[in-house]
């Protein structure tokens, strides 16, 4: 199911606010990794944004371990030199799942052996929000939510 969210409904105003707080958490976590000079970084695990899990170098940092079963994604370990290295991730903004999945009104459900958080929202105009609802899913769209087919969808989330 896609759906599209138009500016100036309610629903629009709240995920624009929560758009806007995924952006800040997303460029705080950036701006750390920036900081210690890492080819990339992986957000936290089951968040929408923010947070940081993995960072990307291509050799292990002294005092940090490999995560993400690669050889370039490292994180640190716990241990006196990396405790203010790992104050400053504990302390990244992150958003929460769940506040998106409020706001849309989803529930977290399984289909078959997949298990779906959440619904895949795309903030890619200043005019309008689109939402990815996967097919099996219960789900009941909110009022402001404007159902389109899956080329509209297509063609405007090139935009």
């Amino acid at each position: 199911m896609k759906f599209k969210v138009k500016k100036g409904t309610k629903l629009f105003k709240k995920l624009d606010e929560i758009g806007i707080k995924c952006r800040n958490a997303d460029k705080a976590a950036g701006k750390l990794a920036e900081e210690l000079k890492c080819k990339n970084w992986a957000r936290s695990s089951f968040v929408l944004a923010g947070g940081i899990r993995a960072f990307q170098f291509k050799e292990k940092p002294e005092n940090w371990k490999t995560v993400e079963n690669t050889y370039d994604c490292f994180y640190p370990k716990i241990c006196k030199q990396n405790k203010e290295l790992l104050d400053k991730i504990s302390k990244l903004p992150i958003v929460k799942i769940e506040e998106l999945n409020d706001i849309v009104g989803f529930k977290s459900q399984f289909h078959g052996n997949r298990f779906y958080k959440t619904v895949g929202i795309s903030w890619v105009n200043k005019n309008f929000i689109l939402i990815d609802v996967y097919e099996e899913c219960e789900y009941k769209p909110k009022k402001d939510m404007i159902e389109i087919t899956f080329s509209e969808y297509k063609k405007l989330n090139k935009k």
